[in-house]
C-alpha cells in the first residue's frame, strides 16, 4: 500500500519497501495553479457573457458554471501538482519500474474516488452528463492517460535539464580548480627561483660576453629580459598583463629562438592596431609562439 500526503512543502511517500522519505516540491502549488485557473476564467466568462442568455436569466445557470469550474480547475491543479512531484521523485531517485506503477495507479484511484464522489452528491457539477458510473469512470481513464503521460515527460525533461545544467557547473568548477592548481604550481616554481639573483648573474654574464661574441651578449640580455618579465608580478594586475608587454615578451622569445637557429628561421609577426590600454591573460600569447619552435 502506498500512502503519500504533504508535510509544509515536502511530500512524505510511504511504499513497503522505503520508510519516510521527504522531498523538496519541485514543482510548487502557486505556479500550477495560475495555468488552470484563467483558462478556466476565460472559459467561464465566455459561457456566462458569450451564450445561452435565458438560461443567465434564471439565475442558476452562472452558479452551476462556475461551480463547474472550480472544480475542474481544483481537480487539475491538484493532480498534476502529485503527479508532477511524485514522478521527478521518482526519477530523480532512479527508482525501479514497480515504484512507477504504484504511484500511477495511486493517482488514477484518487481521481476515481474524486469523481465517484461528485457524481453520487452532486452529478451537477460534472462538466458532462453520464448514464451510469462506469461511463463516467471510462471517461475520467480516458482524460487521464494524456495528463498522466505529459507529467511523466515534464518530469522526464526537467530531470535532464537540470542535469545537464549541474554537468555545465561541474566542468566550470572544474576547469576553475586546474587553472588554480596551474597557477599554484607556475607560483611555486617562480618561489624556487630568486629572481634578483638571477638578474645579477644573467647582467654579470652579458657584461663579460660582450668583448667575446655580440651575439652571446645579446642573446644573455634577451634571456634576461624573458626571465624578468616570466618571473615579475608587478607587470600584472587583478589577473591580466598589458596586451604590450605581452607581444614585446613574445617578440623576445622569437627572437632567442633566432639567434638558437643562427637566423634562419622564417618568421613574419606582424602587430596591428594600437595596443595602449588592451589587458589580456598572462602568457597566452607566447604559449602559441612556444609550441611553433
Amino acid at each position: 500500500m502506498i500512502q503519500c500526503f504533504p508535510v509544509q512543502n515536502h511530500f512524505v511517500l510511504i511504499t513497503p519497501q522505503t520508510t519516510n522519505m521527504k522531498f523538496k516540491t519541485r514543482y510548487p502549488f502557486r505556479y500550477i495553479l495560475p495555468v488552470f485557473a484563467v483558462p478556466a476564467l476565460v472559459c467561464f466568462l465566455r459561457a456566462v457573457f458569450g451564450s445561452d442568455e435565458g438560461a443567465q436569466a434564471s439565475g442558476g445557470f452562472p452558479f452551476l458554471k462556475a461551480l463547474q469550474y472550480v472544480l475542474r480547475c481544483a481537480y487539475f491543479s491538484v493532480f498534476f501538482y502529485f503527479a508532477l512531484n511524485l514522478y521527478y521523485h521518482l526519477i530523480v531517485g532512479r527508482r525501479k519500474l514497480p515504484a512507477f506503477f504504484q504511484v500511477t495507479g495511486l493517482l488514477i484511484l484518487a481521481s476515481f474516488a474524486f469523481h465517484s464522489l461528485l457524481y453520487a452528491v452532486f452529478p451537477g457539477a460534472l462538466m458532462g452528463q453520464y448514464d451510469s458510473l462506469p461511463d463516467l469512470l471510462c471517461s475520467c481513464m480516458q482524460a487521464m492517460i494524456p495528463m498522466l503521460v505529459i507529467s511523466f515527460l515534464f518530469a522526464y525533461v526537467t530531470n535532464i535539464r537540470e542535469a545537464l545544467v549541474q554537468r555545465r557547473v561541474l566542468e566550470a568548477q572544474k576547469l576553475q580548480l586546474e587553472m588554480e592548481k596551474a597557477q599554484a604550481n607556475f607560483n611555486f616554481l617562480k618561489a624556487q627561483i630568486n629572481p634578483h639573483f638571477l638578474h645579477n648573474t644573467l647582467n654579470f654574464l652579458y657584461s663579460k660576453s660582450l668583448p667575446y661574441s655580440a651575439e652571446l651578449s645579446e642573446g644573455i640580455l634577451t634571456l634576461s629580459d624573458i626571465m624578468r618579465y616570466s618571473l615579475s608580478e608587478g607587470n600584472q594586475r587583478d589577473g591580466k598583463a598589458s596586451l604590450t608587454d605581452e607581444v614585446e615578451h613574445v617578440n623576445n622569445v622569437i627572437k632567442i629562438n633566432q639567434l638558437r637557429f643562427e637566423n634562419q628561421l622564417q618568421v613574419q609577426f606582424k602587430v596591428q592596431g594600437n595596443l595602449n590600454g588592451v589587458s589580456i591573460v598572462p602568457f597566452v600569447l607566447i604559449t602559441l609562439v612556444e609550441n611553433a619552435f
